[in-house]
């Protein structure tokens, strides 16, 4: 088994997800990418010199940002990371709803649902026994909104704080 067990089928959730409508194959993806299609079907299917269900790391970050996933996620299962893909704040679920998405300089997802995305992120990290990871989100967050003026749920913060403080 390779590092990203059922590539294909966690790839297909994406397509179908709509999150880039511009993206719903293994051509358009690939496209975007700026690669041969034929590379995705080796990262799923394997090839002489490629093992099956492994996407070379550079080409993981690539398609996380794509999509505004934690490239970790394609590491686990297929019922985690549709979990995972779940249990993503609202307004990134779908480019269908459009509370402050559009921003003048064309930035698909407004300030405040990037602000909870990383603080999910942080959440998530923390409750995988990764408090490296989740400081890190958790400083973007913090960082965002600062610089936004964003009105944020101190309590959640402090929590998560809390618990990263009893992991390291």
């Amino acid at each position: 088994m390779g590092m990203h067990p059922n590539l294909r089928e966690k790839l297909i959730l994406l397509y179908e997800s709509e999150l880039q409508p511009e993206i719903n194959s293994h051509s358009t993806l690939a496209k975007q990418l700026g690669i041969a299609r034929q590379n995705i079907n080796k990262w799923i299917n394997g090839s002489e010199s490629h093992r099956a269900d492994c996407v070379p790391p550079r080409q993981l970050q690539r398609i996380a940002k794509l999509f505004h996933l934690d490239a970790e996620w394609f590491k686990t299962s297929l019922s985690e990371f549709e979990r995972l893909f779940q249990s993503r704040p609202s307004g990134v679920r779908d480019r269908g709803s459009r509370s402050s998405l559009k921003l003048r300089d064309g930035e698909s997802i407004g300030i405040a649902t990037r602000w909870e995305y990383l603080v999910s992120l942080a959440e998530l990290h923390v409750s995988n026994g990764k408090p490296k990871y989740a400081r890190e989100y958790l400083e973007k967050a913090a960082e965002l909104g600062r610089l936004n003026g964003l009105k944020v749920d101190s309590k959640r913060i402090r929590q998560i704080e809390k618990k990263i403080v009893a992991q390291e």
